[in-house]
């Protein structure tokens, strides 16, 4: 019964009941968000004047006194429906008597840990002497971590509540923005590893994650990301994700070099924790100092705070403290960005301007530690480039792939076929079906869209038609063995099979653009439950006291369907 259970995915959730209390809460705080709609108006853009982005600032517990009729009776209707809810559900769940106590048993064993595998989507069980002992073999390694004899939380917090004080002073930021970066009660961040069961199926090594929700240096890492990630996003090198990928290949002549090209891939060992601190911030002061586009506080202000995040990435493991005393933690929000900082330093001074590449090289990205490039030149060539590259006097060293007829890159297989580039949707050995469950308690309006979505990013990747309509048809089969109706899958796989793939691809990027009136639209949030639909439906039925209301009318609201 546990493995019944575990087949579910990690991602699968019981259902619950949420309690009348909770419910009520949820209300309260939305019509809290209309109160404050009405005291404070309306900017033209369809939100309250701040004085910093939302984003960056606490919230307050201000709540208005509204003599304002139509908005008392529309709290007092959604709560009368809220009260009624429990005598109008009649749920049994979607895990029977006998799965349940297996599911209680497998939190309880304190013999084993779970955990999704680091790549592939694998539900990975974990005899937990093993998964201790191999993380302890990774804490002795005293190039990456020192380990503690104390809680430094109280000290680290001390230094950063001078950095950002000082701050204030020199008017670098505002009194508001200081106490949003500055975390009053942090939690101590947690080491943990998803294991690598593509290396080592029996005994896989773990890849390290520091858990850094609602840790001391969470908000300042944020904060820092928000200033670095649009400068990235500038250079000529960065690949944001799939979609661009597949750009890249539509441009590329096939047709290209006389004796044709190699695809290559190279990938970064173990690239997180091998960024020595003073390259990596000499890298992001290189960008900052040359990026127009930089919009923020002094530029040394902002290293500073990078560097503190660095310096003091400290976590804990079982009762033991350690320090991370080189790279950045997989798990701080600014990581992915820093590394790509170091990454794009480290391109151009050793593979852009290195002879064989310049002579050889061609259409070269990178999505962080993973590149992809044509070699127009010969085997040997190519071999003598990578072992320039390992040579150098680096922390970075670099894994090869490289093919005449196709490689995988991201989620993509690239192909020569007749003369032509094509591409398909790359399944590692180790891929699983982790499709969620569609009786995992989640909105169902979101389990009918995942099809559609899913059939889409096929229709997308995949270039010929054959193989399209197979993508299709195995995307099918995994709905389906996921619990999803026949009915649906069959309707989205006919709608997916008319699509023009050349107008899905000039469609990429639609879906980013803004709601339409988005900063006036107001959602409802609550825990979803059983009692979900009947809380949706008061709501839209009593929307139109507020929005006929004479003065709420004035402010546009409109509540997200």
């Amino acid at each position: 019964m546990e493995t019944t259970v575990l087949a579910k995915g990690l991602t699968f959730v019981p259902s619950t009941r949420t309690h009348d209390f909770n419910m009520a809460v949820d209300n309260y705080r939305f019509t809290r968000s209309l109160r404050l709609r009405e005291h404070y108006g309306c900017s033209p853009n369809g939100r309250a004047q701040d004085s910093i982005p939302s984003g960056y600032k606490l919230r307050n517990n201000f709540d208005p006194i509204t003599q304002n009729t139509s908005l008392k009776t529309f709290a007092r209707m959604v709560n009368g429906a809220i009260r009624d809810t429990p005598a109008k559900i009649h749920n049994r769940g979607n895990l029977n008597k006998k799965e349940r106590e297996a599911l209680e048993q497998l939190k309880n064993n304190p013999s084993i840990i779970i955990k999704p595998a680091d790549k592939g989507g694998a539900v990975v069980i974990l005899d937990y002497a093993y998964y201790k002992s191999e993380i302890c073999s990774q804490l002795t390694d005293d190039s990456c971590y020192q380990k503690l004899t104390f809680d430094p939380t109280l000290k680290f917090q001390g230094q950063l509540g001078k950095m950002l004080d000082e701050a204030v002073i020199q008017g670098w930021i505002t009194e508001e923005l200081r106490n949003f970066l500055y975390v009053k009660d942090p939690v101590r961040p947690v080491l943990y590893t998803l294991p690598k069961v593509h290396k080592n199926l029996l005994y896989p090594p773990g890849r390290p994650i520091i858990s850094a929700r609602g840790s001391l240096t969470e908000q300042v890492a944020k904060f820092v990301d928000s200033l670095l990630q649009p400068l990235i996003r500038t250079t000529s090198t960065y690949l944001q994700d799939t979609n661009d990928f597949l750009k890249i290949i539509n441009s590329i002549d096939p047709t290209w070099g006389d004796n044709g090209f190699f695809f290559v891939t190279m990938d970064v060992n173990s690239l997180y924790t091998i960024i020595p601190h003073e390259e990596g911030l000499n890298a992001v002061r290189e960008l900052m100092v040359n990026a127009a586009e930089y919009d923020g506080p002094p530029t040394e202000f902002t290293l500073s705070l990078l560097h503190f995040i660095l310096h003091k990435n400290y976590f804990k493991f079982e009762k033991d403290y350690f320090l991370q005393t080189s790279g950045t933690a997989m798990g701080s929000n600014v990581a992915p960005t820093y590394a790509n900082a170091f990454m794009h330093a480290y391109e151009k001074r050793h593979i852009l301007c290195n002879p064989l590449f310049r002579r050889f090289g061609g259409y070269y990205r990178r999505y962080i530690d993973d590149l992809f490039f044509l070699w127009f030149g010969s085997e040997k060539d190519l071999l003598e480039f990578f072992g320039e590259l390992n040579s150098h006097n680096s922390t970075v060293r670099f894994t090869l792939h490289y093919d005449f007829e196709k490689i995988d890159f991201l989620d993509v297989t690239v192909y020569k076929q007749s003369g032509q580039l094509h591409t398909k949707i790359f399944r590692k050995p180790t891929d699983r079906n982790t499709l969620l469950h569609f009786n995992s308690s989640h909105p169902k309006h979101l389990l009918k869209s995942l099809p559609k979505s899913q059939m889409l990013r096929a229709v997308r990747i995949t270039s010929e038609e054959q193989e399209r309509q197979q993508a299709i048809q195995d995307m099918a089969s995994d709905f389906l063995a996921r619990g999803y109706p026949a009915a649906l899958i069959e309707e989205t796989k006919s709608w997916a099979l008319t699509l023009d793939r050349a107008s899905v691809l000039s469609n990429i990027g639609e879906s980013r653009k803004s709601l339409e009136g988005g900063k006036n639209k107001l959602f409802y949030t609550t825990t979803y439950g059983p009692h979900t639909p009947l809380i949706k439906q008061s709501v839209l039925q009593n929307w139109p006291i507020v929005a006929t209301d004479p003065d709420l009318g004035k402010l546009h609201l409109n509540v997200c369907r």
